[in-house]
């Protein structure tokens, strides 16, 4: 068999497997408040296959009165509605508060979740085990738009290059 067309195959493969690599994928989120004029950022990861937030989530909420604050502990993902989904998210210290965001998702699930916008969202007081879902009491921020966008993973990105890398080296030897 000839070279180029072993690092044509080999390419090929790389680049089959860069495309399904990813399990778990990790989502960088950032937006504002309509009230008051503060932002968020961060990430999260999802395990898109198995409907769920692994654990690892870390969102900053600047500028919020009190702030700034850090929520890492997911409390709970609920469906809202048929192409949304909110995460519930707490700040696990003093004062106890909820940030809680609605995302677009095309299946209502982070079952196959590739990113979204984010359509509202609010921090507001979180006692214990009640989550509160709207901004009437203890509101320290609502209006929250934004964005939530997958991060390529590194081991993907080493794939798709290897893939490139090879084709490039075949698509020389045949120019010579």
């Amino acid at each position: 068999m000839r070279k180029t067309t072993i690092v044509g195959l080999a390419s090929w493969l790389f680049l089959s497997i860069a495309g399904v690599a990813q399990a778990d994928t990790i989502f960088d989120t950032s937006g504002h408040f309509a009230i008051p004029t503060e932002t968020f950022t961060g990430t999260f990861t999802v395990d898109t296959a198995g409907n769920i937030v692994p654990g690892s989530i870390d969102i900053d909420v600047l500028g919020v009165p009190g702030g700034p604050f850090n929520f890492y502990n997911l409390f709970d993902v609920i469906p809202a509605g048929s192409s949304a989904v909110t995460l519930q998210l707490t700040n696990g210290a003093s004062p106890d508060l909820g940030f809680a965001l609605t995302v677009t998702s095309s299946t209502g699930s982070l079952s196959g979740f590739t990113g979204g916008t984010i359509t509202n969202g609010f921090v507001a007081s979180f006692s214990g085990s009640t989550f509160q879902m709207t901004c009437a009491i203890g509101c320290l921020a609502s209006g929250a738009t934004g964005s939530v966008d997958p991060v390529p993973a590194p081991a993907t990105l080493v794939l798709l290059g290897l893939g490139i890398s090879g084709l490039l080296v075949g698509l020389r030897g045949r120019l010579r």
